[in-house]
């Protein structure tokens, strides 16, 4: 048995038959999801980024909606990134078990798999309105981030013009993960247990992953943050839940497998649907 992460992007190449899905894969991935051989567990971000797709394509918006409804496990929702994160950080701290992933459905979910009056559409609307808003503003609160740690980043760049990323995570990645366990109010206990076990923590490590390849792309190849980046990262967070993270974001595959997380894949659709 197989338990998955989807990301938005694989929702909606199913929906469209795109990137070589066929209807028989279709059929066949919706075969081992009724058998139980694949088990899909979908999330906040995954929603949300659909139900923004109602501002663009209402009709895409709603099938791709009836996909998570008919693919996606009901009555398991992985939790919103930062109470995986928080979970984690303090259970490290701690010395306890780590929490679960995964939280029953919030109320007013079958309403907005099912109902489709024009009072709930317009409601989809204001809240698709609402989720690119706090998108942009965690983009920007990033890209503020990533500047911090900019001038770091000058003064290793006077000395090497470009380091390789192994070099760059030794010199950031404790330095980012106290300051969360600091966020968490737990530093001490994390320093005390060691910030090198705290990173290797699968979701944190997912979390460090992204962060942190991220950080060395804006230093070295770019001036900004992409805002797109944002939803990438709360994902990444999301499917750490799981064993296997399938997506066709070929960038941010990328950026996942240069580091190595432990008991942690990333495969796309079709590399699934050939275990199967």
């Amino acid at each position: 048995m197989n338990e998955v992460y989807f990301d938005s992007n694989v929702y909606g190449h199913i929906y469209r038959l795109q990137h070589g899905i066929t209807k028989t894969c279709v059929k066949k991935l919706e075969q081992a999801v009724e058998s139980d051989r694949v088990r899909i567990f979908a999330s906040i971000p995954v929603l949300e980024e659909t139900t923004t797709a109602i501002l663009n394509n209402i009709q895409e918006a709603l099938g791709r909606l009836r996909l998570i409804r008919n693919l996606a496990k009901r009555k398991k929702l992985i939790k919103p990134p930062a109470l995986i994160l928080e979970g984690d950080v303090v259970a490290y701290a701690e010395g306890t078990k780590s929490p679960s992933k995964f939280e029953a459905p919030r109320p007013g979910l079958r309403r907005l798999f099912f109902d489709r009056s024009s009072e709930n559409i317009k409601t989809w609307r204001e809240v698709a309105l609402e989720t690119k808003e706090e998108i942009l503003k965690y983009s920007d609160e990033m890209n503020m981030l990533f500047n911090k740690i900019r001038p770091l980043t000058e003064e290793r760049k006077k000395k090497k013009t470009a380091e390789p990323l192994i070099v760059y995570w030794e010199a950031i990645a404790e330095r980012w993960a106290e300051h969360m366990a600091e966020d968490f109010n737990v530093l001490d206990k994390c320093r005390a247990k060691g910030i090198a076990g705290l990173l290797n923590v699968r979701s944190i490590r997912a979390h460090m992953v992204v962060q942190v390849s991220l950080a060395y792309a804006n230093a070295y190849e770019r001036k900004t943050f992409d805002g797109g980046n944002s939803r990438d990262i709360h994902h990444v967070v999301c499917a750490s839940a799981v064993p296997t993270f399938v997506t066709h974001d070929k960038a941010l595959a990328r950026v996942l497998t240069r580091m190595p997380i432990p008991d942690f894949e990333v495969i796309e659709l079709k590399t699934l649907l050939n275990r199967i």
